[in-house]
């Protein structure tokens, strides 16, 4: 795709393009005010965007830093070399590369394409999945740590983000004491790079690589969208899925919902629950996130007194894909030992239907049969260990 307020310019990297066997159709040029949108709405998101900039220099910028997070594929931008800095504005603001628009065009395209070739066959652009949930209680973290679990026991890696609330659930799920929080990566946003995001990524011993979430309010109050988009376009290079947890904290992150390639919705049947579930389905239709991307996930399923699985599609207006079963032991031990439900228990029945989950989401990305075998062993002694009590102790209250 191509960006741009100027025809010519497009006309000539379209034909630059085509004499490479790259099709780039008219429908294909988008604007750069409202560009973001238009490649929201399509249904596969472009290998390639080349963004033409425009004279002003600030403007340009902050048009890549907008147009980024709606394109997971590379970003060229296209202008003046007037500097050095110039370019490495272009570059920090989420660029992958820089083509000058006074010098060849056609001799520069072949080698940026060539460049990025060679790093999409290395390393691939990664997706990325948000769980959100209208109402507290609806088990997105655990969602989130397990999901993330099964991407990287099959790939080694799995990128996660915690933004479930301003103190952060992710840590205590997974037994994690972070060094380094989100809130250090938006006090320098504009110096942020791919080198700083990895050395503030917290490692966990199944491939995951979180970042945790702020320690205090203050901290929390100032995550911008911004900064937030491009450390998930960051973290997009890094991993073949980064999952994000965003818990009921939803205010201000539309723009990130329209990025993601999924978005998971769990929620309890209860009818406080549904409306609330209803009114955001309702509210992210109103802002143009596209709800094809919502896979709702009916969670402690089976209580008393629950609603009737039959009145549920019809109180949100659309089906539900995933049943989960409500299994207290399971997931309280999961909880309280800091061990994600999937290797908590491996076969528990809610174990299996997260795996299942998984399957339809990631696809082969994970291997819904895996089971750690340390997992299965320990799981036939939940009460023997009850990792928990150490870890009780030396909390301060």
């Amino acid at each position: 795709m191509i960006a741009t307020e100027n025809p010519v310019t497009a006309s000539k990297l379209r034909k630059a393009l085509a004499a490479r066997g790259h099709d780039c159709p008219i429908t294909h040029v988008v604007p750069l005010e409202g560009g973001d949108l238009a490649i929201a709405a399509l249904p596969r998101k472009p290998d390639l965007l080349l963004v033409v900039l425009p004279t002003d220099e600030a403007r340009g910028v902050r048009i890549v830093q907008k147009l980024r997070p709606s394109c997971p594929g590379r970003l060229v931008a296209v202008g003046v070399a007037t500097d050095a800095r110039r370019i490495l504005d272009l570059l920090h603001a989420g660029a992958d590369d820089f083509l000058d628009e006074d010098a060849d065009t056609n001799k520069q395209l072949s080698a940026s394409l060539e460049r990025l070739a060679g790093q999409m066959t290395a390393g691939g652009t990664g997706a990325a999945l948000a769980v959100a949930a209208a109402s507290g209680g609806s088990g997105a973290s655990l969602l989130a740590a397990s999901l993330s679990i099964l991407v990287a026991r099959r790939h080694e890696s799995c990128g996660l983000i915690d933004l479930a609330s301003q103190f952060g659930d992710l840590s205590a799920l997974l037994n994690l004491a972070p060094r380094h929080t989100l809130a250090e990566l938006v006090r320098h946003e504009e110096m942020l790079d791919q080198e700083m995001l990895t050395q503030s990524l917290t490692p966990h011993d199944s491939g995951i690589r979180m970042i945790a979430a702020p320690a205090t309010e203050e901290d929390y109050l100032a995550i911008t969208g911004s900064a937030l988009d491009r450390i998930v376009q960051f973290c997009r290079r890094l991993f073949p899925w980064t999952v994000i947890d965003l818990g009921t904290q939803l205010a201000g992150r539309a723009s990130l919902l329209r990025s993601c390639e999924k978005i998971l919705v769990p929620f309890r049947l209860e009818f406080a629950s549904l409306c609330n579930t209803r009114r955001l389905l309702d509210d992210w239709d109103r802002r143009q996130i596209d709800l094809d991307r919502v896979v709702l996930v009916a969670n402690r399923c089976s209580q008393a007194g629950e609603l009737p699985r039959a009145k549920v599609a019809t109180l949100l207006g659309r089906p539900v894909e995933v049943w989960l079963p409500d299994e207290p032991l399971t997931a309280n031990l999961s909880v309280n030992c800091g061990v994600p439900v999937v290797d908590e228990n491996p076969q528990a029945e809610l174990t299996r239907e997260i795996r299942q989950l998984a399957q339809g989401v990631f696809g082969n990305m994970v291997d819904p049969q895996a089971e750690p075998a340390e997992a299965v062993a320990e799981s036939r002694h939940l009460w023997s260990r009850l990792k928990f009590f150490p870890r009780i102790a030396g909390m301060v209250f």
